[in-house]
């Protein structure tokens, strides 16, 4: 089968670029020809391993980073030019649809598994005798993806159950499934539960929620048997200086540490005994797959979906009721008291995702649903 994955930019860091590098490689497996069409690619390094089998096309290549400001000239002449630079990034995305188009006519796929936002949208606008190949991944809840008219779909892949009725009930005329992500492997080695550390990774913007993480953890180190312990916040984002402002004006800079996205995250999860998130939302909450998966028990808020596919509450973790940020830290704070919750409960999360997440179980999914078409 020939097999096209579409997504806005698979050279940052990020769930869904690290999807679209699993799938495809998943795909290659399995003996597909697959290729991987990147609408824009802001960084010349991919961040995630691609089977060397995999073809991957860049509609276009522009650079936003910057190195970091030291002065305020400095901080005024890069945003000048990353201004100066995405301006010229919107106009070539005006042609990219059509530029699309004729790729895919060119290519003549199978199936073409969508994974981006807007651009996803407006490609199926015209008729095509390609549209009914074309699956729409939904990476976010239904009230992330409302900009974006999904009805020219025919095919729609959810990650989680737990807006199924809703899709099917606004978008009768498609065919939905429920297929979550997957892990790529799934380590035999455990983390030491004996660490005093929490982990938490993803990338600083609102979404995440690191902003309220940090009230949290000062709501827990009131606690005077835990000032020993540290929270590792693994990422990169726009809201970094708010955060580290947040850290700074709460006195809690010797016990955050911020650390930058690193491609050997194992490592991350291995130093901690607990993860935590405190996301607003999530699509699906692969992080929390990950950690489960070396056997960190799990904390999130029971946000709309996400945590809730992959934590049983009081099994595997705590699911908290979304904004409670007081639970939130007593919860926190008696995973941290108490060494054998940690391990029972991290037990616990590596067999859930052995049963629901691996690679195996979910690709066969996959196999199923596609073998249709």
């Amino acid at each position: 089968m020939k097999i096209l994955i579409v997504c806005d930019d698979i050279s940052t860091f990020g769930g869904i670029e690290r999807v679209v590098a699993n799938l495809g490689n998943a795909f290659i497996k399995r003996g597909n020809a697959v290729t991987i069409y990147t609408f824009n690619q802001s960084h010349l390094e991919i961040p995630y391993p691609l089977d060397k089998d995999i073809v991957l096309v860049s509609d276009s290549y522009v650079d936003f980073n910057f190195n970091t400001p030291k002065t305020s000239l400095e901080k005024v002449t890069r945003e000048v030019l990353r201004v100066f630079y995405k301006g010229i990034w919107f106009f070539k995305r005006l042609k990219r649809d059509i530029r699309f188009n004729h790729f895919v006519q060119k290519l003549q796929p199978d199936i073409v598994l969508c994974n981006e936002f807007a651009s996803a949208n407006k490609i199926l606008k015209a008729p095509s005798k390609y549209i009914d190949r074309f699956f729409r991944i939904i990476h976010g809840n239904m009230a992330s993806c409302r900009l974006f008219s999904l009805k020219y779909f025919r095919h729609i892949i959810l990650l989680t159950s737990k807006e199924l009725q809703d899709y099917k009930a606004k978008y009768s005329k498609a065919k939905i499934s429920v297929i979550p992500n997957f892990l790529p492997e799934i380590p035999e080695i455990n983390t030491d539960y004996t660490q005093k550390v929490v982990v938490s990774v993803g990338r600083m913007d609102y979404p995440k929620g690191f902003l309220r993480l940090v009230d949290i953890w000062n709501l827990v180190l009131q606690n005077p048997a835990l000032k020993e312990w540290k929270l590792h916040i693994v990422g990169d984002g726009d809201l970094k200086p708010q955060i580290e402002a947040k850290i700074q004006e709460l006195n809690l800079q010797d016990s955050i540490i911020l650390k930058p996205f690193t491609k050997t995250i194992e490592k991350e999860y291995l130093s901690a005994s607990i993860y935590t998130m405190t996301s607003h939302f999530e699509g699906f909450g692969m992080v929390l797959a990950e950690a489960a998966s070396f056997g960190l028990p799990l904390i999130a808020f029971d946000i709309k979906t996400g945590p809730s596919d992959i934590i049983e509450n009081n099994i595997s973790g705590y699911l908290i009721q979304d904004n409670d940020l007081k639970t939130y830290a007593k919860k926190l704070e008696s995973l941290m008291l108490e060494d054998n919750l940690r391990k029972t409960f991290g037990q616990e999360a590596k067999r859930i995702v052995k049963e629901k997440f691996s690679q195996e179980v979910v690709m066969r999914q996959w196999e199923v649903l596609l073998n249709k078409i």
